[in-house]
């Protein structure tokens, strides 16, 4: 039985697909499986997938609303004891199997990442998502406030509660592993193991505005889920709540709703300064606010 499931989630990716799925097959670590299930495609994904050989099994489902239940699906013909995950337009590096499994040192270890590179497809340019070393012990609550864990990057044991929020389709993945480093230990490789590619087709632009409301609807589950989690992380939720303000404040600016973006920067919680620095963008315009995010590499 293969160790590690990749999941692969596809929708009409066929522009980059085989170069995802060549990544895998190009790692120096081999007891893997790719589970690449087909959310209704209607280009060549089914011509690609069977050019490959019996590692890689493909399935093709009905459309699904939410990515959290697609993913799901894929989940479900697993056989791996860990689950990995790429998406149909990012690349692994050949060690981040090798390099991450090793991690899995102890049954306490609940989730295993990586650095990254971000790869604008538009201008060529590739730059190292993370200079600060993580390697240093972090908590819960580090994360709740700077949670740096990319998709393609993770590896999570495959267990029956590790699962994705079927109703869910932008921060799904960080719900489940939130969870996930609430009850465990985390493991992180500092060298960039995975290419995260930034292009004009990308569902997280196209969808930035479920951002704040699936982020708030992951907060309520935290709350639900993790024993007194209001009352330990009171500073941290102020913090999140401020994002979800500023995501709002995002998806306006992407509209081009310069009164409501300020508004809802103006009436957040974040402090003086953050607030003051994010309402000058806003009155900058929309080009400059664009621009500042792209070059600090949070516009993706």
């Amino acid at each position: 039985m293969p160790n590690v499931s990749v999941i692969m989630n596809c929708y009409n990716g066929a522009e980059f697909l085989r170069d995802a799925i060549d990544s895998v097959y190009a790692q120096t670590y081999n007891n893997w499986e790719i589970i690449l299930w087909d959310d209704d495609s209607d280009d060549n994904t089914r011509e690609i997938a069977s050019s490959y050989d019996k590692k890689l099994r493909y399935f093709k489902g009905q459309k699904a609303k939410n990515l959290g239940e697609v993913r799901n699906r894929a989940i479900r013909k697993a056989r791996g004891k860990l689950l990995a995950f790429l998406d149909q337009d990012d690349k692994w590096l050949p060690k981040k199997l090798e390099m991450q499994i090793s991690k899995f040192d102890s049954e306490n270890v609940g989730l295993v990442y990586s650095n990254f590179y971000y790869y604008n497809k538009k201008t060529g340019s590739k730059n190292v998502a993370f200079k600060k070393n993580y390697e240093q012990k972090r908590e819960f609550k580090d994360f709740l406030r700077n949670y740096n864990i990319n998709m393609q990057t993770a590896i999570i044991r495959n267990l029956p509660e590790n699962r994705f929020n079927p109703m869910l389709t932008i921060s799904e993945e960080y719900e489940l592993f939130m969870l996930i480093l609430s009850r465990s230990k985390t493991r992180y490789v500092s060298v960039p193991l995975s290419i995260y590619q930034i292009h004009d087709g990308m569902q997280s632009l196209k969808k930035i505005h479920l951002y704040p409301y699936e982020m708030q609807t992951a907060l309520e589950t935290f709350n639900s889920e993790i024993d007194g989690f209001k009352d330990k992380y009171k500073s941290e939720i102020r913090y999140l709540r401020f994002k979800i303000e500023y995501y709002k404040a995002r998806a306006a600016m992407a509209v081009g709703d310069r009164s409501k973006a300020l508004a809802l920067l103006i009436h957040s919680e974040g402090s003086i300064i953050k607030r003051g620095f994010l309402v000058f963008l806003v009155v900058l315009g929309k080009r400059v606010w664009h621009k500042i995010h792209e070059i600090t590499n949070r516009y993706h």
